[in-house]
């Protein structure tokens, strides 16, 4: 295994705060291309839609996860798993 999992894993300040920087540039660089370029943004949507529809070949399948999660009468986020009491 490489050092930088048990740098991240164990708490390291330095490496944390490096990375979550890192990723902030590249969200803001892809928010910034998508915002400048209409024809690229566009072919994203697309991309976005085909994969959403279950009509499409390449539709995703959501994570298992989420059919486990309901909202209660209250509105708010219930957990229902199998082995909860």
């Amino acid at each position: 295994m490489p050092l930088w999992p048990n740098l991240a894993l164990g708490g390291m300040g330095g490496v944390i705060d490096r990375t979550i920087y890192t990723a902030g540039k590249v969200i803001s660089g892809i928010m910034m291309d998508l915002v400048t370029d209409l024809a690229k943004l566009r072919r994203c949507q697309e991309e976005f839609r085909d994969r959403t529809s279950p009509e499409s070949p390449s539709y995703w399948e959501p994570p298992l996860i989420r059919s486990l999660l309901s909202v209660s009468a209250s509105g708010m986020p219930s957990f229902d798993h199998p082995l909860s009491p």
